[in-house]
């Protein structure tokens, strides 16, 4: 016989193509043996039959894949039974299904209500037996989380013991204590009067609707927007803690109430207003919030520090941290400093709101006691102080990243710029 002799580039490329072929051989072998069993379970599942037995021997069922099928239904089928028909026929579907044939083995799975039901084997049969026994293992699972949750008896908490709760351990934290104080303060006077006795699963949609009409017959809207955003969160929380099966303010539309912005006091009414309550109890108060800004509940935190006033920023969002507004002395202010400063710490001690807002309705009762900080903020503006300081002074964020993030202005800027408010 003739020797070939190969280059070892030839050698290698027959050798690969040789590989190759083996490889689609033995791919085609292994989707032929794949078909087979399909095809096989398809006819046991479609049309079961009983196996002949040789003569003198009894007929028996088969006891195959098959058998343990027909095992698990007999099994089971009280528990899917009560289950969502969606996931009952995923089940059915899986179970019919046919294990493919890959890389040597036979594999079975099926994703049913997020939950992963896998069985692999070498043998088909062994195949299925593992795919069932799992299927049995994570059938408890497959049931929707609300049905599977054990229904508890109809809870008698009234509504008021209830929304101590809230208030405590939801709404408290989330809170600076002034804010807690006056908004609990407000729910005492509005709410608990009308639902505090009632047990939460005894409120209706009716009822609600009856309580807000009575709101808007008082002409309290912008109350009636506060308590309910307040209801509603208690309600969801009630739900959510399974007390009640569903909020009765569901279906209610959201209750806005239309704010009116402040109108900036004219500088008639400015001098008319010093005037008026000159040697009264509120003149440092109402001088204060005319040059400086500050909100009424900003007032009891006021002092002095060097050129600057000084408050608790009330409408801080970060409630874990304190945060103070410096507002500069500004012309305007300085020729009350004496007074500011000797009457300052009494005022902070014995500071009450509402007598503060008589004092000054008393004078100007066509105003809001709010409109002497658009009083401030307009005439900041109309001396040049520029938009940025403005809003450092009233203890409003930035309203850009460049200002949130990088620009922090010295206390000397922030004094010359309140120098420029004079008029």
């Amino acid at each position: 016989m003739e020797e070939i002799t190969l280059a070892r580039e030839d050698f290698a490329q027959i050798t690969s193509a040789a590989e190759f072929i083996l490889a689609k051989l033995a791919h085609a072998q292994g989707r032929a043996e794949s078909y087979a069993a399909r095809r096989a379970e398809f006819k046991i599942l479609q049309f079961p039959t009983i196996k002949k037995a040789p003569a003198g021997e009894e007929v028996t069922k088969d006891k195959g894949k098959n058998g343990e099928k027909a095992e698990f239904w007999k099994k089971h089928t009280k528990e899917i039974s009560k289950m969502q028909k969606t996931i009952q026929m995923k089940i059915q579907k899986a179970i019919a299904a046919n294990p493919r044939f890959h890389k040597g083995v036979y594999e079975k799975r099926a994703m049913i209500n997020g939950i992963l039901i896998y069985g692999c084997a070498p043998k088909l049969d062994e195949c299925e037996s593992r795919f069932l026994t799992d299927l049995t293992i994570k059938l408890a699972e497959l049931q929707p989380s609300e049905d599977r949750q054990t229904k508890k008896p109809k809870s008698n908490t009234t509504f008021g013991e209830w929304s101590d709760i809230w208030f405590e351990q939801i709404f408290k934290p989330s809170v600076i204590p002034y804010t807690f104080e006056k908004e609990l303060k407000q729910f005492r006077n509005h709410v608990l009067p009308f639902f505090g006795e009632r047990k939460l699963r005894d409120i209706s949609p009716l009822d609600c609707i009856r309580f807000f009409n009575q709101m808007k017959e008082k002409n309290i809207e912008r109350t009636a927007e506060s308590c309910y955003g307040k209801l509603n969160r208690i309600f969801n929380f009630a739900v959510e803690s399974r007390l009640i099966s569903k909020s009765p303010m569901a279906n209610m539309k959201p209750i806005k109430h239309e704010r009116e912005n402040g109108t900036p006091l004219t500088k008639e009414e400015e001098t008319m207003l010093l005037l008026a309550v000159r040697g009264k109890k509120y003149e440092p108060a109402i001088i204060l919030a005319l040059y400086t800004g500050l909100r009424p509940c900003e007032m009891e935190t006021a002092r002095i520090e060097g050129n600057f006033i000084v408050a608790q920023n009330r409408k801080q969002k970060n409630v874990k941290k304190i945060v103070y507004k410096k507002i500069p002395i500004t012309p305007m202010l300085e020729p009350h400093r004496a007074l500011i400063e000797r009457t300052l710490p009494e005022l902070t001690r014995k500071f009450s709101n509402f007598s503060y807002s008589q004092t000054f309705k008393n004078v100007l009762s066509n105003h809001r006691l709010y409109d002497l900080r658009d009083t401030f903020a307009t005439r900041c503006q109309e001396c040049g102080v520029i938009e940025q300081a403005v809003q450092c002074f009233m203890g409003h964020a930035p309203r850009t990243l460049l200002g949130k993030v990088y620009t922090k202005f010295s206390d000397e800027f922030l004094y010359s710029e309140g120098q420029k408010v004079k008029y």
